[in-house]
């Protein structure tokens, strides 16, 4: 499957990926049964996977390899549940905007202590990118809304976390490994399901939304590992981030949100942080 596109262009995709497949994530967890929602993105996912690691005929990875797919899958599905949960409660465009700033602090603190200090034009790439996802985020929180916040914070680490984790991962393969992180998730979710006594079978009115954020989600995660393997990881990180700013876009096109000036503002940013690191 050839993919040059480079580690800019892996990254943009992977958030334009992970916007769409997110938005639809949310609003089919609006209908109800979290649990359906995220089997259904993460089967969709598992057999989006797998067909491409048959048709690519890929090698299994490595007992390393699986390993890190197992403790990312993990790690993923905890996120995912508490971030579709989240935009279930809470209004879409801050929770979204936050975890996307949540989930870039961890990797670009682990990309700067294991790949050394970044360019000058990349720290202010960085910094753009973080500012970007922070007006997005807390503009449209001033008005006392925190439903959802803690959900959103535990969101941000879990993904932080996973996007450390599938890096170390895809190092070692790409098909297999996103499959088996796709099915380390459904397995969680299923055992979660059942000790907690609540349905996880998808409502019908959820099927088409959560599959086609199935296809999202797991493209944005094959972008993404694609990106970490033709460059840094902090560049990946932030520039993937900005997923969030798709969310918003999406929800003020479709569900007609409001976008403040601010918001407006941390979009023009985004584009800033997109020209000084494509530069750097």
């Amino acid at each position: 499957m050839a993919l040059a596109m480079g580690n800019v262009g892996h990254s943009l995709a992977a958030a334009v990926s992970w916007g769409v497949g997110d938005f639809g994530g949310g609003q089919a967890t609006k209908k109800g049964r979290v649990f359906g929602v995220v089997v259904l993105v993460e089967g969709v996912g598992l057999i989006f996977m797998l067909g491409l690691a048959l048709f690519s005929a890929e090698p299994i990875p490595a007992a390393r390899g699986l390993l890190w797919a197992i403790v990312a899958g993990l790690v993923n599905s905890v996120g995912l549940a508490c971030f579709y949960r989240a935009l279930a409660v809470g209004k879409m465009s801050p929770n979204a905007s936050l975890v996307g700033l949540l989930a870039t602090s961890i990797p670009v603190l682990v990309g700067a202590l294991t790949q050394g200090w970044p360019r000058p034009l990349q720290v202010l790439g960085f910094g753009f990118g973080l500012l970007s996802v922070t007006l997005v985020s807390f503009s449209d929180s001033l008005d006392g809304s925190t439903r959802g916040l803690g959900l959103t914070f535990l969101a941000g680490c879990s993904f932080g976390i996973f996007l450390v984790f599938s890096k170390h991962a895809g190092e070692l393969g790409l098909f297999w490994i996103l499959a088996i992180i796709r099915a380390t998730s459904i397995l969680l979710v299923l055992c979660l399901s059942c000790v907690s006594q609540v349905k996880w079978v998808p409502a019908r009115e959820q099927l088409f939304v959560s599959c086609l954020a199935g296809v999202f989600d797991g493209l944005g995660n094959l972008f993404y590992v694609l990106a970490t393997q033709s460059g840094r990881l902090d560049v990946s990180a932030v520039l993937s981030s900005l997923y969030s700013v798709v969310t918003v876009i999406l929800a003020f096109v479709f569900l007609r949100e409001r976008v403040t000036w601010l918001q407006g503002a941390g979009i023009l940013t985004a584009l800033v942080a997109i020209l000084l690191l494509s530069r750097s």
